[in-house]
């Protein structure tokens, strides 16, 4: 997703959240038509960005519902001592959503912003305390979008600062491979062994992963580097972490391995050798898709994608034979955020293929019927939609029940008899269920001070008519149809 500022373009990626050398500017949108706008670092070198009137919604001829469109009238003023006299060009430098105060990365919700335009004046020759006239910022963004948290520049105000280098570290070397690793080395067959070197290496349980670079060397005008291997050294054990046309003996993983499926193991590799680890590429695999992965590692994975966007190990776990048998693990990695993570379709694929077993589960959580509620169909699945309609954890649900009531209109008086809200209230929802008009009825409801404040009511209209200003009102956690969750729901 790019916005496009003037003519650049502009790619949305994680920004910081910490000082930053030119503007920031803090958006929160209470509701979907509504915005409040704070600068938390109002400087960039001499000027000083000034908000001069509350954020304006507005329409346009042609704006679908799609869009919110917002302006806000802003000046830039010289806080400085002499006479700026560089361009007062300001690009968007980078934006980033937020939910309910909490910066998601970028990618999580890629359409949160769907234009960014600055209207104003780029000339210099701005005196001490003078300001700009008739600057104005032009959002479009997307309904369901909370906050925005966006860093601006001008270039010719942004303070110089030093590049730092990061010089790349090293892989650890843990002392000599021993006479073992060696042994299996030589015997592996690979062509012109140079170097075998341990990486990582444990003394209870005794445990070793070694790297093995070997063949001609490669793109020696750029510097030369070696095609490798690695491999593991455990409890007697030894093999490599991959098979290819040239390496063979892959490591015998068998499901008495305990350490190797325990979080110890996982975590070790993490805190040893980095979050983002070529040896972590390579167990994770051969873990993921062995049927016997214990429940704790399933969730340490999990987390993972949710902690950072980790599309390799989203895969992983929707084609996990393991997690298929754990329905509510299925069901978090059906339920994933964001478009990115195509694996939560191949997740809610493999729950409708065990609807017919779910449904009938006592134990099968509303989460699961939620999602499993998502997909059944008009015609072909009124047995299942009855089964979820009258599971116990389905019955009382409304969230549940208005997903089921999308395609089968006879679920509707048990969705009115679950809502925990007065005779009237109930009354106001039977009608909007049945009118061939929601969209004021559910006005109605949302200005109604009982009706506007029940949980059940805004499950109601987020799920079976998805209303953006009620998914806006729900809880994190709430079941909602428009909305994914951005924090691990358990």
């Amino acid at each position: 997703m790019a916005a496009m500022s003037g003519n650049r373009s502009v790619t949305f990626a994680q920004a910081p959240s910490a000082t930053h050398d030119c503007f920031e500017i803090e958006l929160v949108l209470p509701a979907s038509d509504s915005m409040v706008a704070t600068i938390p670092q109002p400087f960039c070198g001499p000027l000083r960005f000034v908000l001069l009137g509350p954020a304006q919604h507005y329409t346009l001829p042609g704006i679908t519902q799609h869009d919110q469109l917002f302006r806000i009238p802003f000046a830039l003023e010289n806080a400085g001592t002499g006479t700026f006299n560089g361009s007062l060009a300001m690009p968007l430098d980078s934006a980033a959503p937020v939910q309910r105060g909490r910066q998601l990365d970028a990618r999580y919700s890629r359409g949160f912003l769907g234009e960014f335009r600055r209207i104003g004046g780029t000339m210099s020759g701005l005196r001490p305390g003078e300001r700009t006239r008739g600057d104005t910022l032009i959002f479009a963004v997307d309904p369901l979008t909370q906050g925005l948290r966006l860093w601006l520049t001008t270039e010719s105000a942004r303070p110089k600062r030093p590049i730092p280098v990061q010089e790349s570290r090293a892989p650890r070397d843990e002392g000599p491979p021993g006479r073992v690793i060696e042994q299996f080395v030589s015997r592996s067959g690979l062509p012109k062994v140079r170097e075998t070197r341990v990486i990582l290496r444990l003394r209870r349980p005794e445990l070793a992963i070694f790297t093995t670079s070997y063949g001609e060397p490669q793109d020696c005008p750029a510097g030369c580097f070696y095609f490798g291997v690695t491999g593991l050294a455990y409890h007697g054990k030894i093999g490599w972490l991959r098979s290819d046309t040239a390496v063979h003996s892959p490591f015998p993983l068998a499901a008495t391995e305990t350490f190797l499926f325990s979080v110890a193991f996982h975590d070790t590799i993490m805190a040893r050798l980095g979050p983002y680890n070529q040896v972590d590429n390579l167990i994770a695999p051969l873990l993921l898709q062995q049927p016997q992965v214990p429940r704790p590692l399933l969730m340490r994975y999990v987390e993972r994608v949710y902690a950072d966007i980790d599309d390799r190990i989203a895969s992983l776990l929707a084609n996990s034979p393991a997690v298929e048998r754990e329905p509510d693990i299925l069901t978090i990695v059906a339920n994933m955020p964001g478009p990115l993570y195509r694996a939560s379709e191949t997740a809610t694929r493999k729950l409708d293929k065990l609807a017919a077993v779910l449904v009938h589960d006592p134990t099968t959580s509303a989460r699961t019927l939620w999602v499993l509620a998502n997909v059944i169909r008009a015609d072909d699945d009124s047995a299942t939609a009855a089964a979820i309609a009258r599971h116990p954890n389905g019955r009382a649900n409304p969230a549940v029940l208005s997903r089921v009531a999308v395609n089968h209109p006879w679920v509707r008086p048990e969705l009115v008899a679950s809502l925990h809200v007065s005779e009237r209230v109930r009354r106001m929802v039977a009608a909007l269920l049945e009118s061939h008009e929601p969209a004021p009825l559910a006005q109605r409801l949302l200005d109604d001070p009982e009706a506007g404040k029940s949980l059940d009511v805004l499950l109601v209209l987020a799920n079976r008519f998805a209303n953006n200003a009620a998914t806006r009102r729900l809880p994190e956690g709430s079941l909602r149809w428009l909305e994914r969750d951005y924090v691990l729901i358990r």
